[in-house]
């Protein structure tokens, strides 16, 4: 048999649950104030996210000190990126101090450093240098408006901004193309 007291308790810890799961559903509505939009809302520390392949070998591997949310902003912010893919003939590794993801789209941006290398030539492998990148996982394309250096063995291109298509293995450099081949 139920109690009075038992079916109090009930009532109040119903009537809790409902409050808080109203409270997260309008959090938005609700307004996040400045002093809390500085807080972040998510963070961890050495983030670590590997992915395998149908074989269980590992296809590709994201590594970064941290990895920060805020409640005002749709962004992740990244710091210290690593980022290794190892799919097909190819391997990639790209690293950036810092990384912004949009979880809403396959938009990426690295900055502060940031480096592509493609090593599928062991004695000749290719690396690209930008201060900033931006990465569409959806198309497949790599962008940037600020100086680049793409180097393979001595020789090297340097120039301003860069558009990437990496499913048609096609790259333009717009601006300032300075480049040297060496033997």
């Amino acid at each position: 048999m139920i109690t009075l007291r038992q079916l109090l308790t009930a009532t109040m810890l119903a009537a809790l649950a409902v409050l808080t799961g109203w409270l997260l559903l309008n959090q938005g509505e609700l307004g996040v104030t400045d002093e809390a939009a500085r807080f972040p809302d998510s963070y961890f520390r050495e983030l670590n996210v590997r992915q395998f392949g149908d074989d269980g070998l590992l296809t590709s591997e994201l590594r970064a000190a941290s990895a920060t949310h805020f409640p005002n902003d749709e962004h992740i912010y990244l710091e210290s990126v690593d980022v290794k893919d190892t799919t097909q003939d190819q391997s990639w590794r790209v690293t950036g101090e810092r990384g912004k993801l949009d979880p809403n789209e396959d938009q990426q941006t690295l900055s502060d450093g940031v480096e592509i290398i493609e090593s599928s030539d062991a004695l000749f492998p290719v690396s690209l240098r930008a201060t900033e990148m931006d990465f569409d996982l959806q198309q497949n394309v790599l962008e940037t408006s600020k100086a680049i250096t793409l180097q393979q063995g001595n020789s090297s291109v340097r120039g301003i901004g860069l558009v990437a298509d990496m499913n048609n293995d096609y790259f333009e450099i717009p601006a300032a193309v300075k480049a040297r081949y060496e033997k």
